[in-house]
């Protein structure tokens, strides 16, 4: 168990009994195979005269249909625990060049799940359909920072390993199918669709950094930016001194610029709650000033 755990496990082939194949799979893998007299290997193309690929074509069935389609029913089966427990340690693991029928797998059963929308993409509460997740890579500086924010308002981001979002991008690209990414326009998407959020106290100002991002730090046309920051207006993402996250509306927010002018505005937090509050300690200095730039075109922010 600790091996499978640790991702050390690598499953071998069955045939009625053990083969002396490893598969480097998560599983071990038992079929009727068509394998060599001295049950050393599977059978290849040309090795029995007069039978040409007929071997191959067996063992390409019966991995290609039999086998993927009992491990897409284990992913199924799991669904209820794998997101708390294993994540996608169960799934076929990737090889970048497969030499063998057995490293094609990931493909054969990950193709399944696209083709059924089956809910067994691990998220951060549950398992859920690709219709319905919000994809990004468990590497990323996205998974690392704001993971923990996001799952604040309950966005089923789904962060896999970058082997296999790359893949799943590719397959569904094949299959005519989009793959909705993890990115600060999806999210304020997201937030904007739910009628009834709720944002969690104390306020976490990360999530407002992160629905930014691609505004302060990208060149997007003026156009772009005013929709973008006429969305999140209407959020409850502005965290105040008063202790509430804020939304922008029409109302005016003072935005401290640093340290000593966060020190004065708390010294008046009774005349001035509507003060935000944080922006300046867990952002960067030039993300302040361009916010405050940018606000201050549409008489939101004052300094």
């Amino acid at each position: 168990m600790d091996k499978w755990a640790s991702g050390s496990f690598s499953g071998r082939l069955f045939s009625v009994l053990r083969l002396p194949i490893e598969t480097n799979h998560p599983v071990h893998i038992h079929g009727l195979f068509s394998i060599t007299p001295d049950r050393g290997r599977l059978s290849s193309a040309g090795q029995t005269p007069g039978y040409l690929d007929m071997e191959t074509k067996w063992n390409d069935f019966v991995f290609s249909n039999c086998v993927a389609e009992a491990w897409t029913n284990l992913l199924v089966f799991r669904r209820d625990r794998s997101w708390n427990e294993e994540d996608f340690k169960l799934w076929p693991r990737i090889e970048s060049e497969p030499t063998s029928i057995w490293n094609k797998l990931d493909t054969f059963v990950t193709r399944n799940i696209i083709r059924e929308d089956l809910p067994v993409w691990c998220s951060t509460s549950n398992c859920i359909p690709l219709t319905q997740g919000y994809f990004g890579s468990v590497a990323s500086d996205t998974a690392e920072i704001y993971s923990s924010s996001l799952a604040s308002v309950q966005l089923p981001a789904v962060w896999l390993p970058p082997t296999l979002l790359d893949k799943i991008q590719l397959l569904t690209e094949t299959y005519g199918q989009s793959l909705r990414l993890t990115t600060s326009d999806s999210v304020r998407l997201f937030l904007c669709s739910q009628n009834n959020l709720v944002i969690s106290t104390p306020f976490d100002p990360m999530l407002l950094q992160y629905c930014l991002l691609d505004l302060i730090g990208g060149t997007p046309s003026d156009s772009t930016r005013l929709a973008a920051y006429q969305q999140i207006d209407q959020l409850q993402l502005w965290p105040t001194l008063d202790g509430a996250a804020a939304a922008m509306g029409r109302q005016k927010l003072l935005l401290p610029r640093d340290t000593d002018e966060m020190f004065y505005s708390r010294l008046h937090a009774a005349r001035e709650p509507q003060t935000l509050t944080g922006l300046h300690l867990v952002c960067r200095r030039s993300f302040t000033k361009m916010l405050l730039r940018q606000y201050q075109r549409t008489s939101h922010i004052v300094a």
